[in-house]
C-alpha cells in the first residue's frame, strides 16, 4: 500500500490501477494499512504459542509489530508521502528483524 501511494502518479501514468487510485479515498487507504498492522501482531505471536519460539522472540515480536503499527496509524492520520515512505522502510526492516529474532530464539530452544 505505501509503495502504491508513494508512485500512484507512476501507476496511473503507466496504466496499471492500484488500490489508491488518483489518491482517492486516502482514510480507507489508511484504514486497511491499520487493519493489515492489527492482524499482523497475533500472527507473528503464534510462534510462541505453537512453541517454535520462547518469550524473548514473542517480545521481540510485540515490539517490531508495535512500531509496524505506530507506523501505519501515522500513515492513516496523514496520508501524504513521508508518512508512506516511513511506513515502506518500517515493513522492510520488520520481516529481517522479526526472522532473525525467531531464528536465533528458536537455535536457543533446541540447546
Amino acid at each position: 500500500l505505501a509503495i502504491a501511494w508513494i508512485y500512484q502518479d507512476q501507476y496511473r501514468g503507466a496504466g496499471l490501477k492500484m488500490l489508491p487510485a488518483n489518491g482517492e479515498k486516502p482514510s480507507l487507504v489508511g484504514l486497511i494499512a491499520v487493519v493489515h498492522a492489527m492482524v499482523l501482531l497475533p500472527v507473528t505471536l503464534w510462534a510462541r504459542s505453537l512453541g517454535l519460539a520462547g518469550d524473548a522472540y514473542a517480545l521481540t515480536a510485540l515490539l517490531l509489530g508495535c512500531w509496524y503499527l505506530l507506523a501505519s496509524v501515522q500513515f492513516a492520520e496523514d496520508p501524504n508521502t513521508n508518512p508512506a515512505r516511513r511506513l515502506l522502510w518500517t515493513s522492510l526492516a520488520h520481516l529481517p528483524m522479526l526472522l532473525a529474532a525467531l531464528t536465533i530464539d528458536h537455535v536457543r530452544l533446541l540447546q
